[in-house]
């Protein structure tokens, strides 16, 4: 697709679907749309979602997208960065614009936010704050001594550790900070990127935690691969002799490196044992032919090679006929299965999950609020704010709260930013399987080479003849991989909230539309007003009231603002009589206690209706 082309088109005003149509139909219409509305200057139509105009920088966009060069959920910040291009009327040149870094570069400096540098963070603190545990030439490996400490060296990172009254970022210093929890247990580690400070990364052992700065897990073998400077800081024993405390210190650690580094470190400790262990002796010397004399049962097929097993630096790989399949490795190849098919489809499972319950009105009045100090000082131009905050909540809250438009929008959000986390989760859980055994539904089995060697010799296990499955029960019992239900923790996984410009267009839309309609929704107010005082004095803020003869439930808190109606339930003891249909909120209190009144209501209304 030629990009002028596109250019001359929108120009021409042509339609959002027709470009979608003619140019971008290997986008889904559904995300085409997100993509679109993060552009500022796009309009969408408040109830359906259909995009009214494309705004200018769009198709730099969908094109980053259609490259792989956009991700769904870095939308917030590409609405961020358009939002000061638009502001500060800064040039694009579609020809230079590769991925959204390069966005952030040329607007970096009208971001207004209270960050400081690392060098002005650190003359902020005293030496009781923290402490500097390697100067590097490539990275900085910090200690925090203190809660200020943390939340300082924290400074654009999610970390808990930078939460609370020190926090530099204002959204989170009304959080609790959780520096004790850790730095009472263990050192709390943070690696700070020399050249790019913004990549930080924490490192706690005691608690497993090696997250990055969005406060995420990361693959520690992979990072220790790129960064031998932090990899020799925690594993000295690769440059020099250390202590056999330090050996065994790095020997409980070693499954964090990579298969090559396990491996070399592995070798390194075992040149030190005086009593060998031909197994593991074979395993790290990468001898097929000597482990294929070790271990020998009946239960190994011989069906992908002539050896039995197969080995390599990152694991042992052999064949289990079905039938000798134990309850174990049956547990551990459906907790795999189970895992990679919620990985697959990540997104529906968050949905469902935050659809039917995963949040409240508490995190929907952020944003209603959120909208009330932005447009406060318009009182003049928007007279439903002039009774300050309180009043305005109780007028208009349950109306945002109960839009169809508004919840759809907001779990949307949701969704897209938990969903990372959600994933995040049950990657961590599969790495927990996977870095102990392997099992697949082609009945393939591979043993992590580190951690069954180190099995093997803490149990003194020299030689395997006719008791593998035995071998391989002990193995997944000594490793904690046979507790029931411990894989559910993925469930566990932290729900994120959108950012306001997320849900702007919906919210502003919300209200414009209140106020041009303006009449009828002063009128909907006052049979809000008059709903919430019959349910607080009457119904005592429940959904049923009941005596001896008569039972009403309500079955909605929806009001039809048209006619001043809600809808119930409502049970005559006396007669047995069940009526449900819509009554004026005003007469509730009356049938409450006019049995007879509200039946003739009823009839009477069921005649001429």
């Amino acid at each position: 697709m030629k990009l002028i082309t596109l250019a001359e088109e929108l120009l021409l005003e042509l339609s959002p679907e027709e470009i979608h149509s003619r140019y971008y139909t290997d986008i889904k219409p559904a995300i085409f749309r997100q993509i679109v509305r993060s552009d500022p200057q796009s309009k969408s139509d408040q109830q359906t979602g259909q995009v009214l105009r494309i705004g200018k920088y769009s198709k730099i966009l969908l094109n980053l997208f259609m490259k792989g060069q956009l991700k769904l959920e870095d939308l917030s910040k590409v609405y961020e960065y358009l939002t000061y291009v638009y502001k500060h009327q800064v040039p694009l040149d579609i020809n230079k614009i590769s991925d959204i870094s390069d966005i952030y570069n040329l607007v970096k400096k009208y971001i207004e936010t209270d960050v400081q540098d690392l060098s002005g963070v650190m003359k902020s603190l005293s030496p009781e704050d923290y402490k500097v545990l390697m100067d590097g030439k490539e990275w900085h490996i910090l200690q925090p001594l203190t809660e200020k400490g943390a939340c300082y060296l924290g400074i654009n990172t999610q970390w808990c550790t930078s939460w609370g009254p020190y926090s530099l970022n204002k959204s989170h210093q009304e959080r609790k900070n959780y520096f004790n929890n850790h730095h009472n247990r263990g050192i709390l580690y943070i690696i700070i990127n020399k050249i790019n400070t913004e990549e930080k990364y924490q490192f706690h052992f005691e608690s497993e935690q090696f997250m990055n700065a969005s406060d995420r897990r990361i693959n520690t073998g992979e990072f220790f691969d790129r960064s031998d400077e932090v990899r020799n800081f925690f594993f000295p024993s690769f440059v020099r002799k250390v202590s056999p405390e330090q050996e065994n210190l790095e020997a409980k650690r070693i499954n964090l490196l990579s298969g090559s580094d396990a491996m070399t470190l592995l070798k390194k400790i075992l040149s030190n044992e005086t009593v060998k262990n031909p197994i593991v002796d074979a395993i790290v010397n990468v001898s097929e032919e000597k482990l294929n004399k070790l271990i020998i049962d009946d239960s190994i097929s011989e069906v992908r090679s002539r050896t039995f097993i197969e080995l390599s630096v990152e694991g042992l790989t052999f064949d289990i006929e079905g039938k000798y399949y134990t309850d174990n490795l049956n547990m551990i190849q459906d907790s795999i299965s189970s895992l990679q098919r919620d990985i697959d489809d990540a997104s529906n499972r968050v949905y469902e999950d935050i659809y039917s319950g995963g949040w409240n009105d508490d995190e929907l009045e952020v944003f209603f609020k959120n909208y009330f100090d932005e447009n406060v000082h318009k009182e003049d131009t928007i007279p439903f704010l002039v009774a300050g905050y309180e009043q305005f909540k109780l007028n208009y809250f349950e109306m945002f709260f109960e839009s169809d438009t508004i919840r759809e929008e907001f779990i949307d959000g949701v969704v897209n930013a938990s969903v990372g986390s959600y994933e995040d989760n049950l990657r961590n859980m599969l790495r927990d399987i996977t870095q102990y055994i392997s099992v697949d539904y082609y009945d393939h089995i591979i043993l992590n080479n580190i951690n069954f060697s180190k099995f093997l010799l803490e149990n003194n296990i020299v030689k395997i003849e006719n008791n593998f499955l035995d071998v391989l029960d002990t193995y997944i019992d000594s490793v904690g991989l046979d507790q029931d239900g411990m894989y559910e923790g993925y469930l566990d996984y932290g729900i994120d909230y959108p950012a306001y410009e997320d849900m702007r267009d919906k919210i502003e839309s919300f209200f414009d539309d209140l106020y041009d309609d303006y009449e009828n929704t002063q009128q909907c107010v006052k049979y809000r007003l008059a709903f919430n005082e019959i349910l607080e004095k009457q119904f005592k803020n429940n959904y049923r009231y009941e005596n001896d003869h008569v039972l009403i439930v309500l079955r909605s808190t929806d009001i039809d603002c048209e006619n001043g109606t809600v809808n119930i339930y409502y049970k005559n003891k006396d007669n047995g009589k069940d009526i449900v249909g819509p009554v004026k909120i005003e007469n509730i209190p009356t049938y409450m206690t006019n049995y007879s009144l509200f039946e003739l209501y009823m009839r009477y209304k069921s005649v001429i209706g």
